[in-house]
């Protein structure tokens, strides 16, 4: 169990310690701890509230065991679309 942990946790990281950086420069200083609270929650609602509900339906739907892996494959692609439109900000001031 410990060892699932560690992995667990090293891909976590490996995700989340570029995402608050990216999190700052996406949105200006009076607005960032409401875009950022707002964003997260409302995706993690959207998102996390609906998945067992599809997970079920695509399963009864399908037949098919593996069918949620493909909502999760979907979701995965539209994260990749969604991250290749943010703009490399690296040499410009953060947003006021």
């Amino acid at each position: 169990m410990g060892l699932v942990y560690l992995v667990y946790m090293i891909f976590n990281g490996v995700v989340q310690v570029p995402a608050f950086p990216l999190f700052t420069e996406l949105f200006g200083r009076n607005v960032r701890y409401s875009g950022v609270a707002l964003g997260f929650n409302i995706g993690t609602i959207v998102a996390g509230g609906t998945a067992p509900y599809f997970a079920a339906q695509l399963v009864e739907w399908t037949g098919s065991d593996i069918a949620p892996a493909y909502w999760v494959v979907a979701v995965c692609l539209i994260g990749l679309v969604t991250i290749s439109t943010i703009k490399e900000t690296g040499k410009k001031a953060l947003p006021a």
